[in-house]
This record gives structure tokens, C-alpha cells and sequence, in this order.
């Protein structure tokens, strides 16, 4: 695709650069059948600590500062299909080094497939700038680093990873300057075998942008794949360009532009919170107008990204004026989705009155979108490990980052949620069955990897380190 002319977009809005380059937590990345920036910060681990709740058993053995588990190989590589060599204009600069054995690192993202094999973001002792890739076959204990050669900036900002990852050997990747300045040599990477090769497709076209920042690189199976990447932003305004590959990252087509001035464009205004796909077709981009556009924003294409159109959802049934009442409003947020037809995602609706209130529901689709249900959601982030079991835990309080947070889980679908745990922090969660799950949990700048093989009623602090 050719170069678009260069055109100014609006100035950067403080709020949008906050989002995007300040979150010291990212959404976890997740698979597309169960939805990703990875960001950093200065911290040093913490100790979770849990309260059980009235009737539930407290946990056989307290949480421990490591975890004794034993070695596993990693697995062999599984058949996937074969990358033709795409020329590529190699990144400037040196490489990043590898971390060194036995370095403590602090992640910021996690995903496990099984109990040995998961892949992680993050960061060595001294190096907190750059993000780098990292795979554990041993429960996280220990994490090798296997990240692409991508190169390392001279600006003291670092550079932040994006990364979708597939199962335990397949992943793309991607970097941008946490600076959000233009990048004209940004790559998607791609590898099949765990990172122990990369391979980049060709460069994106961000050749009329403002600044880059990609927040969401989302695969719906071996080939088909979405990134979107904010490059300006002013007067509750968020431009962002998608792009979309059909072979696997070999090469990245530009399907939305914020200089498209078709009706079936995907709306610049308000802040797009993510995106995540069903099929090769059938996607949603979700968002937040911050109380200055009535409704609630969710924008959904049918063809691949080409055209979009709005959704209009019912209001939620506990608070049916939420999307007209003029004290407050209402964002989509962390959608998940099930194949063939099932999709989730968060409403949290912000009232202003005497005090500032919150209400979350979780909306679903069991007929890819056609039809939506809504049900109160004790918190607004939420983790599935099928269309059944999920889990949700509180955010972090503004007002008071000492507050405890409350952990439920499901086993209905959202229908009902149970209490399971209070805990000193947040975090994203990834569980790989019902019992079993890891957590980056943060309480405001602290960083701990977090196990769990009771459902999340006893938690056990892990240090991991850099494998050799």
C-alpha cells in the first residue's frame, strides 16, 4: 500500500499519552477460543496476603516467598505453517541484550498454556525501560529470554512490547517508543518455535502519523490478525490506524484511517479501550466517551475491518438509565470471546452525584453479536477460562490504594458470582483450569508473580528469574 501524504492530526491529548504509556499494569494476552500492551514499572515484588471469607476454609499451607517445582522440558515445537522471508529494513541500533541467568525479573504480562509452559513481558534488574519477551517451562519459576532482535532505542524512554500469544511456541510481537513518538521502522515479529528465532514481516505504514503508541495485537488463528495503534488524539478525540495481515504477519494492511471520511469508518471520537475478533470477520473495537457522547460506545465489523458500524446496546436492566442520564456515563471494556458465537464484554458506567460511583455489568452474546444480554459484574476486569468458569477481581481504589480487593469466581456463565478471597492487590488473571491460575498482581507500583491451585483461595508468591 502507498504512503499516505503527511496531515497533522490534533495534539496529543494528556489523558490518551497517560493510557497508553503510563499503565503500569497491561492486560494479560490471551488466546483467541478463551483477549495486550506490556508496560512497566520501578517496583519491587510484593507479598500477597489473603483473608478468607466467612464459610470458606482457609488454605492448607500459607502462601510461600518461592514455590519448589520441578524442572520440565519444554515441549517440542508443534507443525505450523511456513513463513515465505519478507525483505524487512533491519532495525537501527544494537539489538537488546539478553537478560542474565539468574537475574530477578519483574513481568508485567503472563499467559500459561499448562502448568510448566506460559509465556511472559518484562524486565530485568537495571533495565526497567525495555521489554522483553520471555518463555517458562517450569511454572514460572524461571523464564528464558526470547525476545525478537528488535533494536534498542538511545531515548531514555525504552521501548514497550506488544505481543499476542497463540499457544506455547507461536507469538507475534511488536515494539513502540515509550515516548509515542513517530516510529517509521516498526515491525511485527513473528516466531513458531518459542523464540528461539523471529521473524519480521514487512514495515508498517506510519508514515503520515502524529505519534505511535499500539496497544492491541489480537490472532484468530495461524494467518489472520489485527493490530490497532493510536497516532493522535484532541477534543475527546482518539485517531487510530488498523491494520490487518492474511498471512500470518508477512504483511500489514491498513484498513482504517483517521483521514477516511466514510460513514463506515471507524469512529475517531472517544477512547478505544480494545479490540478482539470471533472469526477472519467478525470483530469489535470497544471504548469509552468519558460522559461527553450519550450512549456507549462499541463499534463492530463484519468484513475482516474494512467497514464498521455502531452497536446499539440494550441499557443494563439494574440500571436502565445508565446511557441517557446526563450525571454520568458509560465505557466498553475487555472483550472475550468463544468460538463459534459467544461473546463478553464489560460495561462500567461512572455516576457523578455527591460522590463518585461505579457500576459494572457484563454484557453477553451467545449469537456473535446479534443479541445482548446484560447482568451486574462485581468488577469490571474479567478472566474466563471457558464459557463457564471465570473470575473477577476488584481494581485498584484511587482514593484508597491500601484497600483490600475481593476476588469472585463463576461456574455459570456470569449468571451468579461466588466471594472467594480478599487479597492486598489487582491484577489480571489467567487461570489454566479450574483450580489452577497465575497472576501479575500489583498494589501501586509493586509487582509479584502470583500462583494459585485452589481456585484463587491461597495465592503463593513466586521470584522468578532469567533462565540461562
Amino acid at each position: 500500500m502507498s504512503a499516505l501524504p503527511v496531515r497533522p492530526l490534533a495534539a496529543a491529548a494528556a489523558a490518551l499519552v497517560c493510557v497508553l504509556a503510563c499503565s503500569t499494569l497491561s492486560p494479560a494476552t490471551e488466546a483467541p477460543a478463551t483477549s495486550n500492551a506490556g508496560s512497566t514499572s520501578t517496583a519491587a515484588p510484593i507479598e500477597p496476603t489473603s483473608t478468607p471469607a466467612a464459610g470458606v476454609a482457609p488454605a492448607t499451607a500459607a502462601p510461600s516467598a518461592t514455590v519448589a517445582t520441578e524442572a520440565l522440558t519444554a515441549a517440542p515445537p508443534v507443525a505450523s505453517p511456513t513463513l515465505t522471508p519478507v525483505p524487512a529494513t533491519p532495525p537501527p541500533g544494537a539489538p537488546l541484550p539478553a537478560l542474565v541467568a539468574g537475574q530477578p525479573v519483574t513481568l508485567t504480562v503472563v499467559r500459561f498454556f499448562d502448568s510448566a509452559h506460559g509465556w511472559a513481558i518484562g524486565f530485568g534488574t537495571g533495565d526497567l525501560a525495555y521489554d522483553h519477551l520471555l518463555t517458562s517451562g517450569d511454572g514460572g519459576l524461571t523464564w528464558r529470554d526470547a525476545s525478537p532482535p528488535e533494536y534498542r532505542a538511545e531515548a531514555a524512554a525504552g521501548r514497550a512490547a506488544v505481543a499476542f500469544f497463540q499457544d506455547p511456541h507461536t507469538a507475534w510481537a511488536t515494539y513502540y517508543g515509550r515516548d509515542i513518538a513517530p516510529d517509521e521502522a516498526a515491525l511485527v515479529w513473528r516466531t513458531t518455535d518459542a523464540g528461539l528465532t523471529w521473524q519480521a514481516g514487512a514495515p508498517l505504514d506510519l508514515s503520515d502519523v502524529e505519534f505511535f503508541a499500539t496497544s492491541d495485537l489480537y490472532f484468530v488463528d495461524a494467518t489472520h490478525g489485527w493490530l490497532l495503534t493510536h497516532v493522535g488524539a484532541g477534543m475527546n478525540h482518539d485517531y487510530v490506524v488498523l491494520f490487518a495481515t492474511t498471512d500470518g504477519g508477512q504483511t500489514w494492511t491498513r484498513l482504517v484511517d483517521p483521514f477516511d471520511i466514510r460513514d463506515s469508518n471507524l469512529q475517531m471520537s472517544c477512547l478505544k479501550t480494545g479490540l478482539g475478533f470471533l472469526d477472519a470477520q467478525t470483530g469489535w473495537v470497544t471504548g469509552d466517551c468519558q460522559a461527553v457522547a450519550p450512549g456507549v460506545f462499541l463499534q463492530r465489523t463484519s468484513d475482516g475491518g474494512h467497514t464498521w458500524v455502531a452497536v446499539d446496546l440494550p441499557a443494563p436492566a439494574d440500571l436502565p438509565d445508565a446511557f441517557t442520564r446526563q450525571d454520568g456515563g458509560c465505557g466498553t471494556y475487555h472483550l472475550v470471546t468463544f468460538a463459534p458465537a459467544t461473546v463478553r464484554l464489560a460495561v462500567t458506567c461512572m455516576i457523578y452525584t455527591d460522590t463518585l460511583t461505579l457500576h459494572h455489568f457484563l454484557y453477553t452474546s451467545t449469537d456473535g453479536g446479534a443479541t445482548w444480554t446484560s447482568r451486574p459484574l462485581p468488577a469490571r476486569d474479567h478472566a474466563w477460562l471457558d464459557p463457564a468458569t471465570g473470575w473477577t477481581i476488584d481494581p485498584a481504589d484511587p482514593n484508597d490504594p491500601a484497600a483490600p480487593r475481593r476476588l469472585y469466581q463463576t461456574t455459570d456463565g456470569g449468571a451468579t458470582w461466588q466471594y472467594v478471597n480478599t487479597v492486598a492487590w489487582t491484577a489480571r488473571l489467567n487461570f489454566i483450569s479450574p483450580a489452577e491460575g497465575w497472576a501479575v498482581a500489583q498494589a501501586g507500583l509493586d509487582l509479584a508473580l502470583v500462583h494459585t491451585t485452589t481456585s484463587g483461595r491461597s495465592w503463593a508468591l513466586l521470584a522468578p528469574v532469567a533462565a540461562p
